[in-house]
């Protein structure tokens, strides 16, 4: 069920519409964290607009999404290369005496 949020980002209000408020304030949030590091970082930031801030900070954040994407395929292909490892230890041994 969709419902109608009023959020905050730049600390301008929006109107949106979401199925889980809690996840769409989360990002709110990651967002504004994102815009007040960018401001931190770069001290002549007060004359960057803020639509330029949130596109910077949006950038920054899918970077991170895929960065993480790519570190978690490779976990996740490590584990399966390690499942079959085992998988075929077990099934080679199963009969051997010595580990009975």
């Amino acid at each position: 069920m969709s419902i109608p949020l009023t959020i905050s980002i730049g600390n301008k209000e929006y109107n949106v519409i979401g199925e889980d408020e809690r996840l769409i304030r989360k990002a709110a949030d990651i967002l504004n964290d994102k815009i007040s590091d960018f401001s931190v970082k770069n001290p002549a930031s007060e004359s960057v607009p803020i639509l330029t801030k949130t596109t910077i900070a949006a950038l920054n954040i899918i970077e991170e999404a895929l960065h993480n994407k790519v570190e978690s395929d490779v976990l996740a292909s490590e584990i399966v290369s390690e499942i079959y490892k085992i998988t075929d230890y077990i099934e080679t041994n199963i009969n051997n005496p010595h580990y009975s």
